[in-house]
């Protein structure tokens, strides 16, 4: 009896860590895409909103506005085709994310920082 409640046990922890990991993938997915949203809208506050506290306390809007103004510059809108997660650790608190755009400069680097922070992923590199 001790065996299968063990096996079943087992069982029920890979589902729920693959659940978990499945979600955790899924938000932070859909959080890249509200990040560049926020890019292409020139919306400022709503891409503070995607922002680690670090990278808040270290830009302020006039840098932020600067930076969307030289992505629109060089690059005009932006649309994420595909979002990659790697580097997830155990606790799901941080990940590296590659986006493919069809830029190559954009799309040739190893991805950007994000962490889980206030309950929602946000980005790190700043």
């Amino acid at each position: 009896m001790w065996r299968k409640t063990a096996l079943a046990l087992t069982a029920l922890t890979a589902l729920t860590a693959c659940t978990t990991d499945d979600n955790a993938e899924r938000e932070l997915k859909a959080a890249a895409h509200h990040h560049m949203d926020a890019v292409n809208e020139g919306d400022i506050p709503g891409l503070r909103q995607h922002m680690s506290n670090r990278c808040v306390a270290a830009k302020t809007n006039a840098e932020l506005e600067e930076i969307v103004v030289l992505i629109h510059t060089m690059y005009g809108e932006i649309t994420l085709t595909d979002v990659k997660v790697t580097d997830m650790d155990e606790d799901h608190t941080q990940a590296r994310v590659q986006g493919t755009t069809g830029i190559h400069a954009l799309d040739s680097g190893p991805g950007s920082w994000w962490v889980y922070e206030n309950g929602t992923w946000r980005a790190a590199d700043c």
